[in-house]
């Protein structure tokens, strides 16, 4: 009796060390797959852009114009000259409640020629919130973008 008193101990020690890495482990992991897919997404803007000969907005859409909750999803699209989306080419869902993402502005645009310029910036995903499971996505004026982690702010 008294075996398997130590046993059950030891196995409730042992989980309850265990969950809270395993916690840990899927929050990396979520920030991992975020950040994949919104370099995924920078990639195809900037590839469009080049392809079409014309301006690729990325953006979190509201009412056909551009609002600031990077979280809720985003839309890549063909952005007219006079800021009217002309046809969105892809949407992103919402990312997990609990996550945080940023941007540096409120949209990130490529050029015909597949430069970002002054919209340039980062996005940073944190998966619950956390710094310590961030992921940022650097996209430079040149366009080219590049996948990072680290202990990044997440504002």
């Amino acid at each position: 009796m008294i075996e398997l008193l130590i046993t059950i101990v030891v196995a409730v020690v042992l989980i309850g060390y265990g969950v809270p890495k395993l916690s840990d482990l899927y929050d990396s992991q979520r920030a991992q797959s975020a950040a994949s897919r919104i370099q995924s997404t920078v990639l195809f803007a900037r590839n469009q852009a080049m392809s079409y000969s014309a301006r690729v907005t990325i953006c979190p859409l509201s009412n056909n114009s551009c609002g600031n909750n990077w979280r809720s999803g985003f839309s890549v699209f063909i952005e007219a000259a006079d800021g009217s989306v002309v046809e969105v080419l892809r949407k992103i869902d919402a990312f997990d409640g609990n996550d945080k993402l940023i941007f540096t502005h409120n949209a990130l645009r490529f050029d015909a020629n597949g430069s970002a310029g002054s919209t340039s910036g980062n996005f940073t995903y944190c998966a619950s919130g956390k710094s310590d499971n961030a992921r940022r996505v650097e996209v430079q004026a040149s366009g080219r973008s590049s996948l990072t982690s680290g202990n990044y702010s997440c504002g």
